[in-house]
C-alpha cells in the first residue's frame, strides 16, 4: 500500500476532524485513509432477490433514481473521544420522495495497492482472510482419507467464508452478528499500519452486513457495510449456501441510520494490531443494566432438570446425558465437550441442594468414565450404554477408537474441579482413589503426546495413543488442564509442558 507521511496527515485530519455535509466528509475521510490507499463512498443498493443488482453512489448530498425515488444522505463525523487515530461517523439516509422496493443503504471503503500479504481480520470469523485448505464435509467434520491427515498437513477448515488461496478474486459475506465484535479490518504488514471499521450490531432494520471483496490482480480490496444486512450466500454449519436475507421496501420519509468508527493506526506487528483490537473492541458498546435471573437461582433449576430428564441408568453404565435411551451416540455419554464431567459439576455447585441421590449418581458417572479409559490414558469419545463410539462422524460406530484431544482436556480440568469442590464441602472421602489415578494417567498421556509431536493436535487414537489429525487448535485446552493437574498432583513437569 502507498506509504505516506502520516504525521502530516494527522495535522490535517484529526485536529480538524469535525465535518458536516457529504462532500466535506468524503474529502476528510479520503485524506484520513490516504496512507492506506483508501477512499470512502455512500451508496444506495438495489437488490434482485438477495443478489446485489445495482450500487448507486451519492455524488453529493442527494441521489435521484429513475425519476421514481430521491434519497438524501446526511454525514456527520467527529474525532473519536481521546483517540487521535480514529473518527466517529453518524449517517442518516432518507428517502425524500417516491418509493423504492427491495433496496438498502451502504457505506463502502475501497483500498488500492492491496496484496495477499495483508492480514484480513474479523474477530471470531476471519483470520488472514481464511486462506486455508478447504475440506467439504458435513457436521461434525472429519477427514476420512489418511492422505489429508499427515503430520505436515496445512491448516484446514470447512467451507466457512474465505478468500481464495490461488489468488483468484474472492468475496466474503457476513452479518455483524457473525463476529464476536461487529468489526472488520486489516493489518498492512509492509507499511506497519492497522485499519478497523467498527460499528454497532443493529440498526432499526436488524443486523448490518459486511461484504468484503478482493482482486489481487487489480490490487484492490473493498469493504461494504450495508443496512439491512443482505448476503447472496451465507454460512450454514460447515458449508456455504443460499442466503435467506430479505431486502427492505422504502416509502417517502423512511430513514436508515448508520453509526461506525474508523481507525487508522501504527502497528509494528500483528501482535500490536491484536492488542489494539482488544483495547477497542467494546468502544461502541453501550452498557445497560439488565435484570437477569441470578446464577444462584438458576443452579437449582438446572439440577432439577438434570435429575428428572437427563439421567440414564442401566446394567452396564449410568450417566448424565442429553437424551437418555437414545440410539444416537451424541445424545448419550459424551465425554467432555457436551457431556460429563461438565454436567456433573453443576450437581455439587450448591451444598444446600446436594442429596445422597446426587452423590450416588456422581459416583456412578465416574465409574462409567473409567470404563471409557484405555491403557494409554486416553478415553473413547462416547459411551452408548454398553458400547463405545468415536469422533469419526459417519463412521463413529465402526471406527470407535478416535477421540478429540479437547475431550481429554475437559475431562481432566472438570474432574479436578469436582474433586476440589468435594474437598471444600468436607466430602473428600467420597473421592475414589481410582478416579484420581484415572485423571493422573490422562495427564501423563497428554504429556506423552506433546513430547512425541510437539503439539496437541485434533484427534488421537485412544487405543494406540498416537495422534491421527495434526496441526489444530482443538487440543489447546490441555494447557489449562495440565496447569491445573500440576498443582493438584504436585507434578512440575505438567506445568513445564503447559
Amino acid at each position: 500500500m502507498p506509504a505516506k507521511q502520516f504525521f502530516t496527515l494527522f495535522l490535517v485530519v484529526v485536529s480538524a476532524v469535525s465535518c458536516d455535509g457529504y462532500k466535506t466528509s468524503i474529502k476528510k475521510t479520503n485524506a484520513f485513509l490516504t496512507d492506506l490507499g483508501g477512499s470512502f463512498s455512500a451508496e444506495i443498493v438495489r437488490y434482485d432477490g438477495n443478489r446485489m443488482a445495482e450500487q448507486l453512489p451519492f455524488e453529493g448530498g442527494t441521489l435521484a433514481i429513475d425519476e421514481t425515488a430521491k434519497w438524501s444522505v446526511d454525514v456527520r463525523c467527529r474525532k473519536a473521544g481521546e483517540c487521535k487515530d480514529a473518527i466517529d461517523y453518524d449517517l442518516v439516509f432518507k428517502l425524500e420522495e417516491g418509493m423504492m422496493p427491495s433496496s438498502g443503504a451502504a457505506v463502502k471503503f475501497t483500498f488500492n495497492g492491496w496484496t495477499a500479504d495483508n492480514y484480513l481480520f474479523a474477530p471470531a470469523a476471519i483470520y488472514d482472510g481464511n486462506r486455508f485448505r478447504i475440506v467439504h464435509e458435513t457436521y461434525p467434520p472429519y477427514m476420512y482419507a489418511d492422505s489429508l491427515r499427515t503430520p505436515d498437513m496445512p491448516i484446514t477448515i470447512t467451507d466457512v467464508p474465505h478468500m481464495q488461496r490461488d489468488g483468484t478474486d474472492g468475496k466474503i459475506e457476513m452479518l455483524t452478528s457473525n463476529c464476536s465484535t461487529p468489526l472488520v479490518g486489516f493489518f498492512d504488514k509492509a507499511d506497519k499500519r492497522g485499519f478497523f471499521l467498527q460499528t454497532v450490531q443493529d440498526t432499526l432494520l436488524g443486523n448490518s452486513s459486511f461484504i468484503i471483496e478482493e482482486s489481487l490482480k487489480k490490487q484492490t480490496l473493498s469493504i461494504m457495510m450495508g443496512a439491512p444486512g443482505i448476503r447472496e450466500r451465507q454460512y450454514h454449519m460447515c458449508r456455504t449456501g443460499e442466503s435467506e436475507d430479505v431486502p427492505s421496501d422504502f416509502n417517502a420519509g423512511d430513514e436508515i441510520h448508520m453509526r461506525f468508527r474508523l481507525y487508522n493506526f501504527a502497528a509494528e506487528d500483528l501482535n500490536v494490531y491484536f492488542d489494539r483490537f482488544l483495547t477497542e473492541r467494546k468502544s461502541l458498546v453501550v452498557n445497560e443494566l439488565e435484570n437477569k435471573v441470578p446464577f444462584s437461582n438458576i443452579v437449582p433449576q438446572i439440577i432439577d432438570h438434570h435429575l428428572r430428564n437427563k439421567w440414564y441408568e442401566g446394567e452396564a453404565s449410568a450417566y448424565l446425558c442429553n437424551i437418555p435411551g437414545s440410539e444416537r451416540p451424541a445424545w448419550n455419554l459424551q465425554l467432555g465437550w457436551n457431556g460429563v464431567p461438565v454436567y456433573t459439576l453443576s450437581q455439587i455447585l450448591k451444598r444446600e441442594t446436594m442429596t445422597d441421590e446426587q452423590l450416588r449418581r456422581l459416583a456412578l458417572t465416574f465409574g462409567s468414565i473409567k470404563q471409557m479409559q484405555t491403557s494409554t490414558g486416553f478415553f473413547y469419545a462416547m459411551l452408548v450404554r454398553d458400547h463405545f463410539a468415536g469422533d469419526t462422524a459417519r463412521q463413529r460406530l465402526e471406527v470407535t477408537d478416535i477421540a478429540m484431544m479437547r475431550r481429554t482436556a475437559i475431562t481432566i480440568y472438570y474432574s479436578l474441579q469436582i474433586f476440589d469442590l468435594l474437598k471444600m464441602r468436607g466430602l473428600g472421602d467420597l473421592i475414589d482413589p481410582s478416579w484420581e489415578e484415572m485423571i493422573h494417567a490422562a495427564a501423563d498421556a497428554v504429556v506423552r503426546i506433546w513430547n512425541e509431536y510437539g503439539e496437541f493436535g485434533q484427534h488421537v487414537n485412544a487405543v494406540t495413543g498416537k495422534m491421527t489429525t495434526f496441526n489444530s487448535s482443538n487440543g489447546v485446552l490441555n494447557i489449562g488442564a495440565l496447569a491445573y493437574a500440576s498443582v493438584y498432583f504436585d507434578e512440575p513437569t505438567y506445568l513445564e509442558v503447559a
